[in-house]
């Protein structure tokens, strides 16, 4: 302000004169008049004109406002904004260079608990309850509930499962490939269900879940059916479970 307040005397004396020249010749107060003495005003109200007005043109008369603060301010927020992007330019260097020592979180499996609770429960069935179609009712129960939970669970130690001596996580090995399919563990499924699985139960949904496997990788191995023959030739010809190796060997 202080700086252009010479400027701005001098634009309002020299509207001024003009308008008392007018005035006088022709001797008339007309659109011109009124022009120049508002011309002579504009200094003193730009800080209200400087937002509405830019430009003035009248007949042999253009004035144009400079916007200087508006500038100013543009150029402000610019400095503002590239200080506000080197900042955050030197935290991502400082964050990756910390990155390397920042420990591992290894992730955790989820439903554990309820993987061990259900695998107790299997065997406390087993244990406690008479072979027949009650016991063999609720171990199906027990079967169910392990499904839905391995439907939960992203990560699960599929082989240590398959060789634990309880034959509840081995159910739920059973469980998990049977809900979650994955074709490179079909031999080792195949291998605990005809050499170490010894729970009739176990063999029946360990065969179900071989039959998902097989359905998704499209194609079983020949030493996958040499052994499930072997495997089958040991069971009675009329238990579901001999049902089940047959009807495997024929989905190819």
């Amino acid at each position: 302000m202080k700086q252009d307040f010479p400027l701005r005397v001098t634009i309002s004396v020299m509207a001024l004169l003009m308008a008392i020249s007018h005035i006088y010749w022709p001797q008339k107060i007309d659109s011109i008049f009124i022009g120049v003495l508002a011309i002579g005003a504009l200094p003193w109200l730009q800080s209200l004109v400087k937002t509405l007005v830019k430009t003035i043109e009248l007949p042999g008369v253009k004035l144009e406002l400079r916007d200087n603060e508006a500038r100013s301010s543009s150029r402000n927020l610019e400095l503002q904004v590239a200080f506000m992007q080197s900042n955050l330019a030197a935290l991502r260097s400082s964050l990756d260079a910390l990155q390397p020592s920042l420990p591992q979180v290894k992730p955790v499996e989820a439903g554990s608990a309820n993987i061990k609770a259900l695998a107790h429960k299997y065997e406390e069935i087993r244990k406690v309850q008479r072979s027949g179609d009650a016991r063999t009712a609720a171990m199906t129960d027990v079967f169910r509930r392990m499904i839905d939970v391995a439907r939960r669970t992203e990560l699960f130690d599929i082989m240590s499962a398959l060789r634990d001596s309880s034959s509840g996580m081995r159910l739920f090995a059973y469980a998990y490939l049977y809900t979650r399919p994955d074709e490179q563990f079909l031999a080792p499924l195949v291998e605990a269900i005809s050499s170490k699985e010894e729970v009739p139960f176990n063999q029946y949904w360990g065969l179900q879940s071989i039959g998902r496997v097989v359905a998704k990788a499209e194609h079983m191995p020949p030493e996958i059916k040499d052994r499930l023959r072997a495997f089958g030739a040991t069971l009675e010809p009329d238990t579901d479970r001999a049902y089940e190796i047959r009807k495997l060997l024929r989905q190819e």
